[in-house]
């Protein structure tokens, strides 16, 4: 923690928490607001940091034997809606968790609101009446709709959002204390951004990915999915030159760095 406090002050940053998980000890620091009554958590959203939230439920359902990064859309859904640019039914889960979909031109639900893009209350029919100008698993283009897309098929593959399967799958295994995750008009979660966690509980996805999948001794997330995400770079990638270390960043200074050789896990949520 102190490593980390030194470098916030050398580069300014503007934190509002930290957590550091350092050979399975968890150490919170609190900034700002926090230190007015730091039991009175303030949720903040951690942005792309999501998209990690999201590359591991697609690892859930993975082990659970209903989704393979090669399936289709067509393959999950049988028929698209009218008007969809018949080159999405190619789409490999893959291609959305690797942003090579070859849909070039999306949006960021960060910072748009596709109310004023749409009448539409499914956001998804409205992504997939949108042309692929490129060409899927070859032109990359990072966007929240790759993510949001992938939120969608969880649905359409469990038939309950997102948020809730992950409430059950991991939210409530790993005790988190409070969370929220902004949806669309239909109920489903933005998948790639917009989930609103603690840095403790942040670290703790972390922790997931570090242990290889073991949460309190028990294997929830197979080695398998682990190796290959990390393998395919799905959101979590390798940083500091150093390829035991591995992080996913998000808009305004959000972060989480999983350590593999030091055995640590860094989360903290600032603006700058």
């Amino acid at each position: 923690m102190q490593e980390l406090l030194k470098r916030f002050e050398a580069e300014g940053r503007n934190v509002y928490s930290a957590t550091v998980i350092n050979n399975g000890v968890a150490e919170t620091k609190f900034f700002k607001d926090y230190e007015i009554n730091p039991s009175a958590v303030c949720l903040r959203n951690i942005y792309s940091v999501a998209k990690a939230f999201t590359v591991t439920a697609v690892g859930f359902l993975y082990d659970e034997g209903k989704i393979r990064p090669t399936d289709t859309l067509r393959d999950i859904y049988g028929k698209l809606p009218d008007g969809t640019d018949p080159k999405w039914y190619d789409v490999t889960v893959h291609n959305f968790l690797s942003h090579e979909t070859g849909y070039l031109h999306g949006y960021d639900l960060d910072c748009q609101n596709l109310r004023d893009f749409t009448d539409k209350d499914d956001w998804f029919e409205f992504l997939l009446s949108h042309p692929i100008e490129g060409t899927p698993g070859v032109d990359h283009a990072y966007t929240d709709m790759n993510f949001y897309g992938l939120s969608c098929i969880v649905t359409k593959i469990t038939g309950r959002p997102l948020q809730d399967y992950m409430r059950d799958k991991f939210f409530n295994p790993a005790k988190f204390r409070e969370w929220a995750w902004s949806a669309d008009p239909m109920g489903r979660a933005l998948g790639g951004t917009a989930l609103y966690v603690s840095t403790a509980d942040m670290a703790k996805l972390g922790l997931l990915w570090l242990q290889r999948g073991k949460w309190e001794g028990k294997q929830i997330l197979s080695e398998e999915w682990i190796d290959w995400a990390l393998q395919n770079k799905y959101e979590l990638k390798p940083c500091d030159g150093d390829p035991l270390v591995v992080a996913k960043g998000g808009m305004f200074g959000q972060e989480l760095r999983i350590d593999y050789r030091r055995q640590r896990v860094i989360a903290f949520e600032s603006y700058w």
